[in-house]
């Protein structure tokens, strides 16, 4: 299935980034991102991955995005965070892109107050696609500017849609 494929290509993107920085690069604050790293960034990707995964093994199939488990292992582990894309990347293959989830949403400063969305494991998978492909380009941006000695895929952090569109204007 295409949305699988598409996951897959954006992972690869990840780890391949990942792994093209060195430690120090990784955990370096960058102006262009407000005092973030790229670590954190990834990290944040990563963890909605994660909570959408997390929340299809559960019987009730439940996601909170605003709950997720806070990794902080994984802004600074570059090897950790390429073994976890790969382990998400195999979980999204063998998940069942029909199943039901309730995804939960906290919109209020009250931390008690939830709404609740019904949804799909497909559906979702769209979203965290999409988020990380926003994250990507925000990442893409502040390393041209603080690291251009690291090459990048000129594909990366541009929407399917958008290179689709690009192409059609090409031609």
């Amino acid at each position: 299935m295409q949305i699988l494929e598409t996951n897959s290509t954006i992972i690869q993107q990840y780890k391949t980034l990942v792994k093209s920085m060195s430690s120090d690069e990784f955990v370096t604050k960058s102006k262009l991102l407000e005092g973030a790293t790229i670590g954190q960034h990834v990290r944040h990707v990563l963890e909605f991955y994660m909570e959408l995964i997390k929340g299809c093994d559960l019987h009730c199939a439940e996601v909170c995005y605003d709950d997720r488990k806070r990794h902080l292992e994984l802004e600074t582990n570059q090897s950790l965070v390429t073994k976890t894309f790969e382990g998400v990347e195999k979980d999204i293959f063998n998940a069942n892109l029909d199943k039901p989830i309730v995804v939960c949403s906290k919109h209020t400063s009250d931390e008690h107050i939830k709404t609740k969305s019904e949804s799909s494991f497909h559906r979702e998978l769209v979203y965290a696609m999409d988020h990380a492909i926003h994250h990507m380009a925000i990442i893409k941006l502040a390393m041209k500017v603080e690291f251009p000695h690291i090459k990048l895929n000129e594909n990366m952090g541009i929407a399917p849609s958008t290179l689709r569109n690009r192409n059609l204007c090409a031609q």
